[in-house]
């Protein structure tokens, strides 16, 4: 993901903040918790930890740095 967003930051002439990133990736935790309780039920607490832990990992992998180590975590951040 960060290797694609190489071409939008060389075309910009300046790096995507981390910041900018983190926001993404807790957009999309929100976001798929947020559309599988619409569409399904909520999620448990276990679900929740999982989903939070992919996310995480996704940032992890993509060198963003400061996230949060669990769901509750997540939450206050």
């Amino acid at each position: 993901i960060r290797t694609i967003h190489a071409g939008v930051e060389a075309s910009r002439g300046y790096a995507i903040p981390d910041w900018a990133y983190r926001d993404v990736l807790y957009m999309l935790i929100d976001y798929s918790e947020r559309a599988y309780a619409l569409l399904h039920r909520p999620l448990t607490d276990a679900e929740r930890s999982e989903l939070f832990d992919v996310f995480r990992r996704v940032g992890a992998g993509m060198g963003v740095p400061d996230l949060p180590a669990t769901y509750p975590d997540w939450l206050t951040d």
